[in-house]
């Protein structure tokens, strides 16, 4: 798959199916991460991946609002910024984004699906997972084989018109200056 074909097709997945992802494209995925740029070459980055149903509950009760779908995703990856380096933290965000994406796009070409969740209260993440001082968990990235179902949440958000996967014209959105 080309990388705008891999663009084009990648959505949020919220529902699964109950097939356990192979190791081996789980490293694909980080691999995509791992080979992602950064500011400075620094990488500010670590991967912890789950599969435990205890820890993901764990990081479930972590991320409160709206997540009930995460419970059938089989892998969750944890994003985590790490602070220790030189750097400022403003560069971390936009390195992380780029490792993310790079892992998303690339499951997506793997036939996994992926969904970045938000609304987490990330210092309690971050002790649910025990990470040491200058770590910090700054997002949750679930992985597995899409359901191909939609949960009625987005069936609801399709009819009335508050969910669109198109996206605004480039005219709308761009503009050359002469």
């Amino acid at each position: 798959m080309d990388v705008i074909r891999a663009i084009k097709v990648r959505y949020s997945c919220r529902d699964y199916l109950k097939k356990p992802v192979p190791e081996g494209l789980i490293r694909d995925v980080l691999e995509a991460g791992r080979l992602a740029p950064s500011a400075r070459n620094t990488q500010p980055w670590k991967f912890i991946v789950i599969r435990s149903e205890e820890k993901k509950r764990g990081i479930m009760k972590a991320q409160p609002l709206f997540n009930s779908w995460m419970k059938s995703a089989p892998v969750f990856i944890v994003v985590v910024s790490d602070k220790r380096g030189k750097f400022s933290e403003r560069y971390h965000m936009v390195d992380l984004g780029f490792a993310v994406q790079n892992m998303m796009l690339r499951a997506s070409e793997l036939g996994l699906g992926t969904c970045v969740t938000g609304g987490a209260r990330w210092n309690n993440l971050t002790k649910v997972l025990g990470l040491e001082r200058g770590l910090k968990a700054v997002m949750v990235v679930t992985v597995g084989y899409p359901s191909g179902k939609k949960p009625l949440l987005f069936k609801v958000a399709e009819k009335t018109g508050a969910y669109k996967h198109d996206r605004k014209p480039l005219e709308e959105i761009a503009e050359f200056l002469k």
